[in-house]
């Protein structure tokens, strides 16, 4: 805004540098949190060129659609103004309305509804009832699906801070070999990390390994399945994404020379010092370390009150974004693993994850609706913002995935160097900064339940009385006209009734995390897949199928032939990709669970 150009409110409130500043800020947070973690996982299921050029597309059109759903929201406008205005004065001409728009009362209106409306409010417009119901459905996955990942974020980084211990294997040859890892030396921690002259390990877990008194065959083909599911780890990827509990490393030589059979040697034999375990408790225990903080968290009852938490998780997440860049560019390799191309089976998990990583439009409207006097601002805001996020997205991904290649963790957290006094930096920094950020991301979930839970007619609100002016009856109504007199023109948002004493409140948000939490043990080797599944169904409506539908129910009559056929291939395409990719994922949580 240029200093003297008048705002909507017709005065000239000069708009200031900072306030530019702050409002592209907001726009950036919208999009940008934590979901760099694991877009190199998302490179590793795609191919190296298929993920740069997906990442582009996915880009593009959530670009579109962000623009698309400010679109829709003021047709929206248009079409409650135009129905109240009908209601008051009858049928009227183009040019009547646009007089009408100038009437104070229209007017004032009119920048209400600009200020206040969400995007529930634009479905409930375009499709009613079902389209408020669809947006809120999809909110509320996503921000529970985050909510999860989050859980399990910090169990599994909780879990690569813990330092090792060595551990000797053994052979026993009385009537059939097979191994037993003993003698773990705790004495002899590893505080800088393992050997750097050790270049090939094998990943055994603790509750794989075999003992004296059970000497079972069967036992040891177990184990050697379950080291042949990872060859060839790297030496940071202890934590590996698709183990759990206490897991140990054990070296090429000694785990050939540990599966020799048919040796008639009675005693206990050390084949091997190269193994070396982690002390860290089972991972589902760690999952659920954050969980009394995260309950004190939803007893919040105020946003506001969370803008200093808030800044403390920009702070640290900023911090922990830096410094995984510095070990990504500070002694870079390129790894031997990765795929040129495109690897077609990895794809659908690739589109989840991605499009997960770039929801942010259902806070679009929210933050274009508060650039009061800066609204034209607002597509430059946005593109710059995609234009950030796919830059840095790119970084993570490109480097991430060329250094580790199909070794890469499902966060990248996770192929920090273990044990050294920079991963643990690293690390505490994410946690700090993702426990902080978890408020934010139960609050919407939060207050949908409670809407819906204890709301005048709900399931465990008052019942809803309703006065029917004509015929002086009270009866119990569980909905609200959109259009009607003069204080019923504009959406209400619903509000909990003071009546709900805060111990049911806290009862439910208690149940939430708690829930949240649930699912984050059973799913505690999927951090991934979970952000994908909420990428494949709650994301892609928002971002892709939604905008477009509501495009078409409120502009239909005035759109080109065109822009109804660029709408409906979106539609067509993002249901395609939604599908495919949410079939992909179960099976591969399903596998990996």
């Amino acid at each position: 805004m240029e200093e003297g150009t008048p705002t909507s409110s017709g005065s000239n409130r000069q708009i200031k540098w900072h306030t530019n500043v702050s409002d592209f800020a907001n726009m950036v947070k919208a999009f940008i949190g934590s979901n760099y973690l694991s877009i190199s996982f998302a490179f590793s299921q795609s191919g190296l060129v298929a993920g740069m050029i997906g990442l582009f597309l996915i880009a593009s059109v959530t670009d579109h659609c962000c623009h698309l759903i400010v679109k829709c929201k003021n047709l929206a406008i248009k079409k409650v103004l135009r129905e109240h205005r009908k209601q008051l004065l009858g049928d009227i001409d183009e040019q009547e309305e646009e007089d009408g728009d100038r009437d104070e009362y229209f007017s004032e209106m009119k920048a209400k509804m600009k200020r206040s409306l969400t995007y529930g409010d634009v479905g409930q417009i375009a499709l009613g009832n079902i389209g408020l119901y669809i947006v809120n459905a999809c909110i509320l996955l996503t921000q529970f699906g985050f909510c999860v990942g989050y859980f399990i974020l910090i169990g599994n980084t909780i879990y690569s801070m813990f330092p090792l211990a060595t551990c000797d294997i053994l052979r026993n040859s009385t009537n059939q070999s097979f191994i037993n890892m003993s003698n773990c030396k705790t004495n002899s921690i590893i505080q800088s990390g393992l050997p750097k002259d050790l270049q090939k390990f094998h990943l055994v877990t603790e509750d794989m390994s075999l003992h004296a008194s059970h000497p079972q065959l069967a036992l040891l083909d177990n184990l050697k399945r379950e080291v042949s599911r990872f060859p060839d780890l790297n030496l940071t990827n202890l934590s590996h994404p698709e183990t759990s509990g206490n897991s140990s490393l054990l070296d090429d030589d000694g785990l050939e020379n540990s599966l020799m059979l048919g040796e008639n040697n009675s005693s206990w034999t050390v084949l091997s010092k190269h193994v070396y375990t982690s002390t860290a408790p089972l991972l589902q225990y760690l999952v659920l370390i954050p969980l009394p903080i995260f309950i004190a968290f939803s007893y919040m009852r105020n946003i506001r009150h969370l803008g200093p938490v808030s800044v403390a998780a920009n702070i640290s997440i900023l911090i922990g974004c830096v410094s995984v860049t510095v070990f990504l560019l500070d002694g870079f390799t390129l790894s031997k693993t990765y795929k040129l191309l495109v690897n077609m089976e990895g794809l659908p998990v690739f589109f989840g994850m991605v499009t997960g990583a770039f929801e942010g439009i259902g806070t679009v409207i929210p933050i274009e609706s508060s650039m009061v006097g800066n609204r034209h601002l607002f597509s430059g805001f946005l593109h710059g913002a995609i234009l950030f996020l796919s830059v840095v997205l790119s970084f993570f991904g490109i480097f991430g995935y060329l250094r580790f290649g199909v070794d890469v963790a499902q966060m990248i957290n996770g192929n920090l160097p273990l044990g050294s006094a920079f991963s643990l930096t690293v690390n505490l920094c994410l946690c700090i900064g993702v426990v902080l950020t978890f408020p934010l991301m139960l609050y919407p979930v939060i207050e949908l339940m409670e809407i819906y839970t204890f709301t005048d007619g709900r399931i465990c609100g008052p019942k809803k009385v309703c006065v029917s002016e004509d015929e002086g009856l009270v009866t119990s109504d569980d909905s609200q006209p959109l259009i009607g007199d003069k204080t019923s023109v504009l959406p209400v948002a619903a509000v909990v009734s003071p009546r709900i004493p805060a111990w049911k409140r806290n009862i439910l948000r208690t149940l939430l995390v708690f829930m949240a939490a649930g699912l984050a043990v059973l799913f505690r080797n999927n951090f991934a897949y979970i952000l994908a599944f909420v990428g494949a169904i709650g994301s892609s409506l928002l971002a892709y199928i939604l905008p477009c539908i509501f495009h078409i129910k409120l502009h239909w009559s005035n759109m080109s032939i065109f822009i109804k056929f660029k709408d409906i291939l979106l539609i067509i395409v993002g249901s395609c990709c939604s599908i495919v990719s949410c079939y992909s994922v179960v099976v591969r949580i399903v596998n990996n669970t």
